[in-house]
């Protein structure tokens, strides 16, 4: 026991007297430190949960772009299109440095813009009056259906571009015998062997004209331009609209021998100005 002491007791001294020699060295922190593969979390460790970014973290790495204006065409104070009538479309200096103020400046832009389109010019016309339905009673009524006819046609020519669908909307309107005749084409109508006015407006207008129109157009026009005249108490402008209409279903008339006509046709009290004057 004793010699065993004195074994520890020495070990110690050669221990001391060899680092004050300085032959032992001090091993540095490195040395020490254990590498990083081999660390681990101490079981005593807290766990720490996954962070959680926060809206605005996010929105500062997201890169915010509005609608820049045109090098040198500044939009025009006095130009309506540019007033939205409020302050949103004034650009905030700050929004540079707020990323959420930058993303509702770049929303409320959209929204003016939106608002601003421009509305298709196409979906806005004139509505015209549709024909009035003919029976073919009257052959004086059916060069008015015809000029009804014609300005349905040029206020809708996307529609009415094809014959066939000319006649069918002309076909709509009419009633009486004047239907009446074209009935048996219209029920026995055989594929591939439909009538020639069928599919052509031209044909339509000429069956229509030769059996309801006036048989002489040209002798009832000489004929109702011998008999016009100005009854009392009516509009000069209601004859003289007349007598041009009826000068032009008419041929073979020199002027001079319309303006006898047209003079013959007003009244007496008309007249006695004219030669007054």
């Amino acid at each position: 026991m004793q010699t065993h002491l004195c074994t520890r007791t020495q070990t110690k001294h050669e221990d001391t007297e060899h680092f004050l020699s300085g032959s032992c060295q001090i091993p540095s922190a490195s040395d020490c430190q254990p590498p990083l593969s081999s660390w681990h979390l101490s079981p005593t460790t807290p766990h720490q949960e996954p962070r959680i970014r926060t809206l605005a973290e996010e929105l500062e790495d997201t890169e915010f772009r509005t609608p820049d204006s045109p090098a040198g065409n500044d939009p025009d104070p006095d130009d309506p299109d540019n007033n939205d009538g409020g302050d949103d479309d004034v650009p905030d200096p700050d929004a540079e440095d707020n990323p959420l103020l930058a993303l509702t400046n770049a929303i409320s832009h959209l929204s003016h813009a939106t608002r601003h389109r421009p509305k298709d010019s196409g979906a806005v016309h004139t509505k015209v009056h549709e024909p009035d339905t003919f029976d073919g009673m009257d052959p004086k009524k059916l060069h008015e259906f015809l000029v009804q006819c014609e300005l349905n046609f040029h206020d809708r020519p996307q529609v009415f571009h094809l014959d066939s669908w000319k006649v069918g909307f002309a076909l709509s309107f009419l009633k009486g015998i004047a239907l009446t005749w074209f009935k048996p084409d219209l029920l026995n109508a055989i594929p591939g062997a439909e009538p020639a006015w069928a599919n052509d407006y031209s044909e339509f207008i000429i069956e229509l004209t030769t059996n309801f129109g006036p048989h002489n157009p040209v002798g009832d026009a000489e004929h109702q331009l011998d008999n016009l005249s100005m009854k009392d108490g009516s509009h000069i402008n209601k004859y003289i609209i007349e007598f041009n209409c009826l000068t032009t279903q008419v041929c073979g008339y020199r002027e001079g021998a319309l303006h006898h006509m047209f003079y013959n046709g007003l009244p007496d009290c008309i007249k006695d100005e004219i030669v007054t004057n």
